[in-house]
C-alpha cells in the first residue's frame, strides 16, 4: 500500500479515515507499480488524498538496497516460522549483496502500534453509530464490539492520540530514513483456518497508524505448506525508492512458491 492519501479513498466506506488505505493486490512488484501509476492520484472528491506529485517506480535500479532487520516488536509478536522465514529471507539478500544491519526500533513503532486500536474503535463509532443503533445485529462481532468500544472513549482521549501518532510519525521518519526499506515478517505465521479471521495485524498495525507506504513478498511456506511471506517499510512518500527495493529483493527470492491445495 502507497504512502496514506496517496491514493483516493473515494466511495470506499469508512472504518477509520485516519488509518484506511487502498492497496493493491499483484502478481509481481512490476505489477503492483503499474497499478499504482495508475491509481494514485490527486482526488478533490477525498479530503485526505495528497495534492502531490505521484513518484516514478524506479523499477530499473539493480543496486543493491540498505535493510534494516527489525526484530524488536515484530519478531514479539510473530510466530516461530514467520521468524525463521524472515531470518532466512535476510540472510538471502546479504548473500545477494545488500547491505542488510539489525534495525533498533525506537519507542514511536510501539506507540504507533498501541494507537492504532483506539483511532480505529472511535473513527469507526463516529461514522457507524445511526446504523449500529438502528440495526446491531447486522454488524458482525468484530466489527460490533469495535464500534461499543469506540462510543466509550472520551473525546480527550482520541484528541489526544491523534497528537501522540503526529509525533510518533516525526519519529519514524527519521529512522525510516537511514534505510531503502525495513524488513519484518509480514505476517505473524501462516494463514488461520477458518473463515472467522484473516488473521492478526499486527505487523501493519504499526505502519497503517503512521500512513507510511509498505508492501509484501512471498518468501517461503510453512511446514504445513501454506505462504510466509516478509513485509518492506519504506520512508515516507517514497514509494519509488521502496518499490525499487522491493523489486531487487523479489529477484532474489525467486517464484516458484507452490502452496499444497486440499
Amino acid at each position: 500500500k502507497a504512502q496514506h492519501g496517496r491514493v483516493s479513498a473515494y466511495g470506499v466506506v469508512p472504518l477509520s479515515w485516519t488509518l484506511d488505505h487502498i492497496g493493491v493486490l499483484a502478481r509481481s512488484v512490476e505489477d503492483a507499480a503499474l497499478v499504482f501509476r495508475a491509481i494514485a492520484g490527486y482526488d478533490s472528491r477525498d479530503p485526505r488524498s495528497l495534492d502531490a506529485a505521484v513518484p516514478g517506480a524506479a523499477l530499473k535500479s539493480r543496486k543493491p538496497p540498505r535493510l534494516g532487520l527489525a526484530k524488536g516488536y515484530f519478531f514479539a509478536k510473530a510466530g516461530a516460522e514467520a521468524r525463521r522465514s524472515t531470518e532466512e529471507a535476510a540472510d538471502k539478500f546479504r548473500k545477494a549483496g545488500a547491505v542488510v544491519t539489525e534495525a533498533v526500533l525506537p519507542p514511536a513503532l510501539q506507540t504507533a502500534a498501541e494507537l492504532n486500536r483506539l483511532i480505529m474503535a472511535v473513527e469507526a463509532a463516529a461514522y457507524h453509530k445511526k446504523n449500529f443503533a438502528a440495526k446491531p445485529r447486522l454488524f458482525r462481532p468484530g466489527i460490533a464490539g469495535l464500534i461499543e468500544e469506540g462510543l466509550a472513549v472520551p473525546e480527550s482521549k482520541y484528541k489526544e492520540a491523534l497528537v501522540l501518532r503526529l509525533a510518533a510519525c516525526a519519529e519514524m521518519a527519521r529512522f525510516l530514513s537511514r534505510f531503502d526499506a525495513v524488513l519484518t515478517p509480514g505476517a505473524t505465521g501462516p494463514a488461520p483456518k477458518g473463515l472467522e479471521s484473516t488473521g492478526d495485524a499486527a505487523m501493519q498495525r504499526p505502519w497503517s497508524t503512521l500512513g507510511v507506504p509498505t508492501i509484501a513478498l512471498p518468501a517461503g511456506l510453512s511446514r504445513g505448506g501454506l505462504p510466509l511471506g516478509v513485509q518492506l517499510a519504506g520512508r515516507p512518500f517514497a514509494e519509488d525508492r521502496l518499490l525499487a527495493a522491493a523489486r531487487w529483493c523479489e529477484g532474489v527470492l525467486g517464484p516458484g512458491l507452490k502452496p499444497r491445495l486440499g
